[in-house]
């Protein structure tokens, strides 16, 4: 099998661990940038480390959504297990399912054959998807749902003891957040994830899990163990809540919910919920929130870092100083007196899309564009434009003469508009271009 259909290398555990307390948090994870080392991972991981949160910013973080490393009362260990696989020749053996290829690590005593690694990691963000919070709270609602371990605790619990139920009531209110976590010492590697949109997954399709049961405590036996089934049930906007009865334990929270097409494996959601319970009696599903939703959240909550993910950026991944360079793409369209905005739609053919109101009466010429770095314009035919009065008011112009610097231009990539991410508007509004 190629690396292409083989992602279960970008699957790991995650602990995080307080430097003077004896709580350990840990689940599973998502290596979602290789480039820079980016685990994304489900918030599960603060379940048993409450005691050591800031109760105020924990408050905070519940309250408005987002939070940072800042939330813990001290200081913390990050540490993430990732398989030991290369894609290298040497050492290659064959099972019926796929090729593995071992690395091998030197020690100074001596050589040894690993089946994981371990980084360590920093928290750069902990957040929330607010679409998976509206439908949790609409479908399953708090007083009829649980989603810890043990239910018998909270059925139990007296006066004196009140830990479990606060327990209860914290794994329903972190149940859509999520965390972002950057690894200290990763070295740059391919990424073979390919993810699959929400709004594709329907009740019937074939998934997979891959996650570690009991997150880091036995890697070296869980480590990506995994799960077959069906998605049972696709709830909420854009399909964000999946249910599944393929089945996982406590610790695979944070792993990967793959779609199922012949040998590829589609990354497709994250485990949120292994266990849940209605009206205290058990139900045999694991919960997943969609992918395609976890990333668009994330995005709005990065702001600053929102250019630099480049295998989750929608827009085409150009770096710090995108802006200039989606400067080059914006064209003044000149008709007569008038003039409006267009964008560079295919830089090779010299394809322009702009609005069917800025051609005014223009038949198939008269139509001029300039951009910023030139003083003069250049003759376009109108290719397409749909009627002055129509409910649509688009048009696409084609420039008789490509130019060296247009033909030389990056691809605009195209990509599904996501609620709460940054958006940019770039045109000429006052003045000519």
């Amino acid at each position: 099998m190629s690396t292409e259909e083989d992602p279960y290398s970008q699957v790991c555990t995650v602990s995080i661990k307080p430097l003077d307390g004896k709580a350990e948090g840990t689940c599973s994870g998502i290596l979602l940038d290789t480039q820079q080392g980016l685990i994304l991972t489900h918030a599960s991981l603060l379940y048993p480390l409450v005691e050591e949160c800031d109760p105020e910013r924990l408050r905070r973080l519940v309250r408005d959504g987002s939070g940072d490393k800042r939330i813990f009362s001290g200081a913390v260990n990050i540490e993430v297990t990732l398989p030991n696989s290369d894609n290298g020749l040497e050492n290659t053996f064959f099972t019926n399912d796929r090729t593995i290829h071992p690395v091998k690590l030197l020690s100074q005593a001596v050589q040894d054959v690993r089946p994981f690694v371990r980084c360590k990691g920093k928290l750069k963000t902990i957040f929330e998807c607010k679409r998976l919070r509206d439908v949790l709270t609409k479908l399953m609602p708090s007083d009829s749902w649980q989603f810890v371990e043990d239910i018998s605790a909270v059925e139990n619990k007296t006066e004196q003891d009140n830990k479990s139920g606060n327990k209860a009531e914290l794994c329903y209110n972190l149940l859509p957040f999520f965390i972002l976590i950057k690894l200290q010492n990763l070295y740059p590697m391919e990424n073979v994830l390919s993810v699959r949109d929400s709004v594709d997954n329907k009740a019937g399709d074939p998934v997979e899990i891959c996650a570690t049961p009991f997150g880091n405590m036995s890697p070296e036996v869980f480590l990506n163990a995994k799960s077959r089934g069906i998605l049972s049930k696709v709830a909420g906007p854009r399909g964000v809540l999946l249910m599944t009865d393929a089945r996982c334990v406590p610790g695979s929270e944070g792993g990967a919910l793959f779609y199922c097409h012949k040998r590829k494996r589609l990354l497709t959601g994250i485990v949120i919920a292994s266990l849940c319970w209605k009206n205290n009696e058990w139900v045999g599903l694991s919960l997943a929130c969609a992918i395609s939703e976890v990333i668009g959240s994330l995005k709005s909550h990065l702001t600053h870092d929102l250019d630099k993910i480049k295998r989750t950026e929608y827009v085409g991944g150009f770096g710090q100083g995108f802006i200039p360079r989606l400067i080059k793409h914006v064209r003044c369209v000149n008709v007569g007196h008038n003039w409006g905005s267009g964008v560079v739609i295919d830089s090779e053919k010299g394809v322009i899309m702009t609005c069917s109101h800025v051609l005014n009466d223009a038949k198939y010429s008269g139509v001029h564009v300039s951009d910023s770095e030139s003083s003069s314009s250049e003759m376009c035919n109108i290719i397409y434009r749909t009627p002055l009065k129509s409910q649509f008011d688009i048009a696409l112009i084609q420039q008789k003469n490509v130019t060296a610097h247009l033909s030389e231009d990056k691809q605009i990539r195209f990509g599904k508009a996501v609620e709460g991410e940054v958006v940019y508007v770039i045109g000429h509004a006052i003045f000519r271009g």
